[in-house]
């Protein structure tokens, strides 16, 4: 995260968050993380986990139970201004346009 050099103008688009890890390490930094996680059991855990060890953070957080290359980049707002944790089966697709850097 020190090198990622995310700061509090930036809002953080994060595909897979998975149980939350990288998103407990990114909340501190950008004004908002959107979160977007295909697995419904694993959507449904990740506010769980953020307001059990962030609970001060979780309005900085919106999951999205989306498969990523389904989400239009109009649905995502604020609109992101980096990328984390991007898979490499949908880096090409996702980040065609979106004009984000990836941390």
């Amino acid at each position: 995260m020190r090198t990622a050099a995310v700061g509090p103008d930036d809002v953080v688009l994060e595909v897979g968050p998975g149980l939350g890890s990288l998103t407990l390490a990114l909340l501190p930094a950008p004004a908002h993380v959107h979160a977007v996680e295909i697995d419904p059991a694993l959507a449904a855990r990740l506010p769980q986990t953020v307001a059990r060890f962030a609970a001060d953070l979780g309005g900085r957080l919106t999951v999205h139970h989306r498969d990523a290359l389904a989400v239009a980049a109009d649905e995502l707002r604020p609109a992101p201004t980096a990328l984390a944790n991007l898979p490499y089966n949908v880096a090409v697709p996702l980040d065609r346009g979106r004009g984000a850097r990836r941390v």
